[in-house]
């Protein structure tokens, strides 16, 4: 492609620019959607029925794994402590009555069938002490070691897993057994709380939500053409709808084993940090991919590619005023920019703006050179 003069080629719209060698990567563009962490999520609900004592945070509080979130009184409860306590009563009885016995029974004043049915006895109370223990261990209790025909104190029974902040400010008077502590089981949030003291709860409900929000997911659903091209491992790149500037990337930790119903689209996730908490759940918005990259790769801006009917082409300025074209095979494509693999060297100017100019003047000649006369 010759032009007349170098100022037709500026009037035109030509500019040319180098292809450079660069890092490249192809990429997967897909929609997607921030979530929690769902192994740093939990629902806190109270274990027995009961009404709520005292509240002690509130929506968007900081808490420790073990930290207090509310107190519950309930009858269930003090059932469980008055039957482990019980238990462990009749555990220390029928153990001091095994050894009377054993003692008697070896100088010869009792018989061995006494001694047989007293042990009997003391494995029938430890079985029911066992059972009371799990009773307890089930509600969320922890159980200090209870040395052996020991009996547990009553005072440390009712106040049974409470923290010494909370039983420093009850009144020993008037504070029964029943008293239930839900504790965040981990280090995160308070994303949300659904009760007020003096509300009557039932078990099993969910009543907090607590999160750890310094690592977040994102879901991006993929067409399964994609999705064949994506692998675990593979960084992830998330920009938030409005806020172009505000990346954050990640690397894909899961990959959907089936097409979605609905939306025949494949599930992918990918696990961000998120320690400055900037990463909002429920935030839509664009996920790349990287699926392949080459270091050292030849490119030219996207629009230096022109298509001319069979192939792809890109134009040459081999001087001022001429243009060759060349048959270029193209990779992977990132930022606007393309990835030639074959037909350019690094270093030689290519036209990028105005290119559409040459590709139409190339394939007029081609036309005119396939016309004949009758």
């Amino acid at each position: 492609m010759q032009f007349a003069t170098p100022e037709s080629v500026s009037k035109a719209g030509i500019v040319t620019t180098k292809a450079e060698t660069r890092p490249i990567a192809s990429v997967v563009t897909a929609n997607a959607e921030v979530g929690y962490d769902m192994t740093r999520y939990a629902q806190v609900g109270s274990r027995a029925a009961g009404s709520v004592t005292m509240v002690r945070v509130r929506a968007g509080d900081r808490v420790k794994a073990g930290d207090l979130l509310a107190l519950i009184d309930s009858v269930a409860v003090g059932t469980a402590k008055s039957e482990y306590l019980q238990a462990a009563t009749q555990v220390s009885a029928r153990g001091v009555a095994v050894e009377r016995l054993r003692t008697s029974t070896t100088a010869g004043f009792r018989n061995q069938a006494d001694l047989v049915t007293a042990e009997a006895e003391l494995k029938d109370a430890e079985i029911r002490l066992f059972n009371t223990q799990q009773n307890l261990i089930t509600l969320g209790f922890t159980l200090p070691p209870l040395a052996a025909g020991a009996i547990p104190s009553a005072t440390d029974l009712r106040l049974l897993g409470l923290p010494s902040a909370i039983t420093a400010d009850l009144d020993a008077n008037r504070t029964t057994a029943n008293l239930l502590p839900m504790v965040s089981p981990l280090d995160g949030v308070v994303i949300s709380r659904g009760i007020v003291p003096g509300e009557l709860v039932e078990s099993g409900k969910a009543l907090f939500v607590v999160a750890d929000t310094s690592r977040m997911w994102v879901t991006a659903s993929l067409a399964p053409a994609d999705a064949r091209r994506v692998a675990v491992g593979q960084e992830l790149t998330f920009t938030p709808d409005g806020v172009a500037d505000e990346l954050v990337s990640g690397r894909v930790v899961w990959m959907s084993t089936e097409v979605d119903e609905k939306t025949r689209t494949v599930q992918v996730r990918a696990e961000i940090p998120n320690a400055d908490g900037r990463v909002l759940a429920h935030t839509f918005g664009g996920a790349r991919i990287a699926v392949a990259r080459a270091e050292a790769a030849v490119v030219v801006p996207a629009e230096a590619v022109q298509w001319d009917g069979t192939a792809n082409v890109v134009f040459v300025r081999v001087n001022s005023t001429v243009f060759a074209a060349r048959t270029v095979s193209i990779g992977a494509q990132e930022d606007g920019r393309v990835e030639i693999r074959s037909g350019l060297r690094s270093g030689e100017q290519v036209a990028t703006a105005g290119s559409y100019v040459l590709v139409a003047q190339l394939n007029h000649e081609k036309l005119g050179a396939g016309c004949t006369d009758d």
